[in-house]
């Protein structure tokens, strides 16, 4: 298991570089969101960002309305299915990442963790679904 973690930036060459130099065939992507009790397995991300002082516009002017992650992890007690990643930093890494996940023949997921979730209850998780995916391997 390989860990990197990067700024919060609309910056795709930036998540295009760590997951291209990681070398890896799966990418968990992670992201921490203010609402909710349980970890949100991110479906798709749509095309649109906003923040830090942006209007509204989108990640690709001629690109697809959604992105779905095509590594599809499942949920259990501590988490839901969610097919709405927002329009910030997440949303914009989640898009980026889902095209080149399908570029590449990598597989991609993505998860919001809440911020009231305790640190330890989101790495059991995350144990939990990394196990998951070396058994299938």
């Amino acid at each position: 298991v390989q860990t990197t973690v990067l700024p919060v930036e609309f910056d795709a060459a930036m998540f295009r570089n760590a997951i291209t130099q990681s070398g890896t065939d799966v990418v968990l992507g992670l992201g921490m969101c203010r609402a909710g009790k349980k970890i949100r397995i991110e479906r798709r991300a749509r095309n649109v960002m906003m923040g830090n002082g942006r209007r509204a516009q989108k990640i690709l002017e001629h690109g697809p309305e959604y992105q779905r992650v095509n590594f599809k992890v499942a949920k259990d007690s501590g988490s839901r299915i969610n097919y709405n990643a927002g329009a910030y930093v997440c949303n914009y890494y989640m898009y980026t990442a889902s095209l080149l996940a399908k570029e590449k023949n990598i597989q991609f997921a993505f998860f919001h963790i809440p911020a009231r979730v305790d640190a330890r209850k989101a790495a059991l998780f995350l144990n939990r679904k990394i196990k998951q995916i070396k058994a299938s391997s």
